[in-house]
């Protein structure tokens, strides 16, 4: 080792024969030395607030914050050293003053004592507030359907005549439990004016925005300030239901599927031979505001197509009405084995399938915007990728199907009406 002493002051090293540098240690520790004589002198300033760094001197700012906290910020690469540079981490006074407040919040933790005490006390008061009036009101509505007793009166106020049988015993069990009293108070607190609110939305469904006898109404009636907003999050049900409504086959097709439930379930000696035919999936009638949710009812005959179809020849040679053998065996034979209708099926539940995993999301509490738009994002894509490749995959599906139920996979062709000519004109 040869030793070289550069002309920087600030600077003692030594170079080893591979041409690296090494700081002197022994500089270091008396350099240390001056800093603590310093730092144990009668000055009051804070050397990590930067507000003071005009003051103190720059010689012990500069070692202070950067020399004794090294290991601490940037790390070491000379291992020969770390000995002593762990040593001098360990007692700076930036290491000691983390290592006590760690050790503080640790006992904070464990003893429950830290600075949100007193807020999470009340998160968990009324937490635990909230489920005692669970408990209670759960246990009022097992009752009341138990015995087959409506909810409902006149009056939806509570302490006020014809209330019905709910808000009745609410007012009874509060004259007793405290935890009730509580509550009841909390809600003649509130004091809600519906001259204040300035908006209103819902979903789809015509008994909350009917513009003449829905909940839109009644509100705006109240107060007409209440704009109605249509739910963000139920724009896809729009979407669908003005594509099947713009179509008579989608429209067709989707009343076969209403046809078929309605079969079966009019009877529960149909509902148990459809049972009998078929393994898991059960058909499902088709909801009128929901159209998303309208993929439960393709995938019932989407994944079990002949045996419904079975199921359907079952109930035409058992039943003994002439109108139910007739319906049963035009839905087997003429729907069911016609190959149009498989083909709208499997594209049908593409589309629902796409669109009800998109529309879950939307609708989730925990829903995160920027993840959203992406998925839409991804949903537009998907359907203008469908709508170049779709119909040939969507054709080797129905095939597949098609050949399973041993129909011949082709399109019926229509019958050309052929009109006499007149040889008198």
């Amino acid at each position: 080792m040869v030793e070289k002493n550069l002309e920087n002051e600030n600077d003692d090293v030594i170079v080893n024969e591979d041409g690296q540098e090494n700081i002197n240690e022994n500089e270091v520790d008396i350099e240390r030395k001056d800093v603590h004589d310093n730092l144990s002198s009668d000055v009051s300033y804070n050397i990590y607030d930067p507000g003071w760094w005009k003051i103190i001197d720059t010689k012990l700012r500069d070692f202070s914050t950067n020399n004794m906290n090294q290991l601490g910020n940037e790390g070491i690469k000379e291992w020969k050293n770390l000995g002593a540079r762990l040593k001098t981490h360990e007692t700076s006074h930036k290491h000691i003053v983390n290592m006590n407040a760690w050790i503080v919040l640790e006992l904070r933790l464990a003893n429950n004592k830290t600075i949100d005490k007193s807020v999470q006390e009340r998160i968990n008061k009324e937490k635990e507030h909230w489920r005692n009036v669970l408990v209670r009101i759960i246990a009022i509505v097992k009752n009341l359907a138990k015995n087959n007793l409506a909810f409902r009166g006149n009056n939806e106020k509570i302490y006020q005549e014809n209330n019905g049988i709910f808000l009745s015993l609410i007012e009874m069990i509060a004259e007793f439990d405290p935890i009730m009293q509580e509550h009841v108070r909390q809600i003649e607190n509130l004091k809600l004016d519906i001259n204040d609110i300035r908006g209103q939305g819902y979903d789809n469904g015509s008994n909350m925005k009917g513009k003449h006898q829905g909940v839109q109404k009644r509100l705006l009636e109240l107060n007409p300030r209440a704009l109605y907003t249509p739910c963000g999050c139920h724009y896809l049900n729009f979407v669908l239901c003005d594509v099947a409504n713009s179509c008579v086959k989608v429209v067709s097709f989707f009343g076969v599927l209403q046809r078929i439930y309605s079969l079966f379930s009019s009877l529960p000696k149909r509902w148990t031979i459809l049972k009998n035919n078929i393994s898991t999936l059960t058909v499902k009638s088709l909801s009128q505001t929901r159209w998303e949710s309208r993929i439960e009812s393709v995938k019932a005959i989407r994944f079990q197509t002949p045996k419904i179809k079975y199921a359907l020849l079952e109930l035409a040679e058992t039943s003994d009405d002439p109108k139910i053998k007739s319906e049963a065996k035009c839905l087997a034979t003429y729907e069911l084995e016609n190959f149009e209708f498989l083909l709208d099926m499997t594209i049908w539940f593409d589309i629902l399938f796409a669109v009800n995993s998109i529309s879950k999301n939307l609708q989730c509490k925990n829903m995160d915007i920027d993840n959203t738009i992406n998925q839409l994002d991804g949903l537009l894509s998907y359907f203008e990728n469908y709508r170049k490749d779709g119909f040939v995959y969507a054709m080797i599906l129905a095939k597949e199907i098609a050949i399973e139920m041993e129909i011949e996979p082709k399109f019926c062709e229509k019958r050309v009406i052929r009109r006499k000519k007149n040889l008198m004109k």
